[in-house]
């Protein structure tokens, strides 16, 4: 059995459209059948594949020149929790905390809100914590005032510090007492405010460029060169062009090519597969990169991070013996993608671990010599200061798709402007048709979304596409165990494939 979502709604519950919180979904790694095995460390399989000598050049793309105020705020506390909420998000492009004075329990910036929060009983023996947060501020918003709501607990409260640099040096622009509350009236402590940006001088814009380290407009779809399902329940489907499902090394050069030509009719321009270091996984990969070459195709692999479904932890040392293996195995192939000069590795389950844990897991790894360039699974901003770029797996459970991918595909395309670093980060929007994983379990199915004659469908592409993402990813190709597939099938035909076609046409066109 395949526990991909069970703890997919309780996830939701605490998702928030701001860098310092983060929506994981669950997916666990594959369940083989009887006869493959998930090895605790890496096979070290030798394949026959044609791996070239040289890793693919690197050919840079033209910057992006963005310009924008820097704002910098020095926000206060004497409460237990304190909120500024802005009211015109769209001018602010990005934000950075700079420093925290204290110790509160949350201390987050987003380009909806800065927050401070902590225990009541703290504020006996600190009474005021504070940071100070940089803003980088769209100059197409300079004739407006920037209006924010500041909110506290009843206890204290809260001061702000606008101020604007110009060649570094602070200028003050408006100094806000908000340190007073009424306990019997708590809507009174939420007050509004405007700053007058009037003084900002153009002379004061900063332009900065912004470095592009892959394609635009690749639409992806996950795919899967394994089956775990029941083949034989009347809920399961299966692809109009048959296999032995009961095999998974049963899969040709016929099979791969086949759907490779469905997928790229579609506008499909490459598949990101399921990958552990198994030997028959690893079979059917090495032949995949060998058809997706002939036929000018992408292949990047899906990093299964949790070997173990029942344990929803990552494994460090599985990690790295099974990157350590795939790296030079596979990412130098010419049909492997490449992201910034060097492979890319989608991670599955990143938030499964703190951050801390894949920084030094993947250090470690390029220390070795096995550089990659890696996508989370995460819409939580501060993951971009190790990640290239961010998506989810699966995102029926959003409240507001559209505003979802709004904010976060803001957020990871400014997100390098108050940064260490010149390069644009990578948006990955996710695409699916519905939900029902009865073919892991029949009769019965833990999660259903109605596909709707295909209307599920096309409103994620709605939202995709109107938040104007870098990718797109389909979730999924063939996960016929979960009903995410849209590769042609008995049970739909080519209505899916056709549908995807509809989209990526939308969405390439000029």
């Amino acid at each position: 059995m395949n526990p991909k979502y069970y703890h997919f709604v309780i996830s939701l519950l605490i998702i928030v459209f701001v860098s310092s919180c983060s929506l994981t979904t669950g997916q666990a790694s594959p369940t083989i059948t009887a006869s493959q095995t998930i090895k605790p460390t890496s096979t070290q399989t030798q394949l026959d594949i044609n791996i070239p000598t040289l890793v693919p050049t690197h050919t840079p793309f033209p910057p992006v020149i963005i310009s924008f105020y820097r704002l910098r705020i020095e926000y206060s506390s004497t409460s237990d929790w304190a909120t500024l909420e802005f009211m015109n998000t769209d001018a602010i492009l990005a934000t950075r905390v700079i420093s925290i004075t204290g110790t509160p329990t949350t201390a987050a910036a987003s380009s909806i809100s800065l927050q401070l929060h902590r225990p009541v009983e703290a504020l006996n023996s600190e009474p005021t914590v504070s940071m100070i947060v940089d803003l980088a501020f769209d100059p197409a918003f300079i004739n407006e005032p920037l209006v924010f709501l500041s909110k506290h607990g009843g206890i204290g409260g809260s001061g702000i510090r606008f101020f604007y640099l110009d060649e570094q040096e602070e200028i003050l622009l408006s100094d806000i007492d908000h340190y007073w509350a009424d306990p019997n009236n708590p809507g009174y402590n939420d007050t509004s405010f405007e700053i007058d940006l009037a003084p900002l001088d153009k002379n004061t814009l900063i332009y900065r460029p912004l470095s592009r380290i892959a394609p635009q407009k690749m639409l992806w779809a996950f795919y899967y060169p394994w089956i775990a399902w029941d083949q034989e329940a009347s809920c399961t489907d299966h692809p109009a062009i048959p296999y032995d499902y009961n095999n998974d090394s049963s899969r040709t050069y016929e099979t791969f090519s086949s759907q490779i030509e469905q997928a790229q009719s579609a506008g499909v321009d490459g598949f990101i597969v399921s990958w552990l270091d198994d030997e028959t996984i690893n079979r059917n990969l090495s032949l995949l990169l060998s058809v997706a070459q002939e036929k000018g195709f992408y292949i990047a692999i899906y990093l299964e991070s949790t070997p173990d479904p029942s344990d929803r932890t990552v494994h460090p040392d599985i990690i790295t013996n099974w990157l350590e293996y795939a790296i030079p195995t596979f990412g130098n192939h010419p049909a492997y993608m490449q992201v910034n000069g060097k492979p890319l590795v989608v991670v599955y389950n990143s938030s499964a671990a703190p951050l801390d844990t894949w920084q030094t897991l993947i250090d470690n790894i390029d220390a070795r010599g096995f550089h990659a360039s890696y996508i989370g699974m995460s819409y939580n901003l501060t993951d971009l200061s190790l990640f290239d770029g961010l998506h989810q797996y699966a995102i029926f459970g959003f409240p507001d798709l559209f505003s979802v991918y709004k904010t976060v595909s803001r957020g990871v395309r400014y997100y390098s402007l108050l940064q260490g670093t010149d390069q644009q980060k990578i948006f990955a929007a996710t695409v699916q048709p519905g939900f029902d994983d009865c073919p892991y379990h029949p009769p019965i199915t833990d999660l259903l979304v109605e596909r709707n004659n295909g209307d599920y469908y096309r409103s994620t592409f709605e939202a995709a596409i109107q938040s104007d993402p870098d990718w797109i990813i389909i979730t999924s190709w063939n996960e016929f165990g979960e009903t995410t597939h849209i590769e042609p099938s008995e049970f739909y035909g080519t209505q899916y494939l056709d549908i995807t076609r509809e989209y990526a046409e939308r969405w390439k066109s000029p």
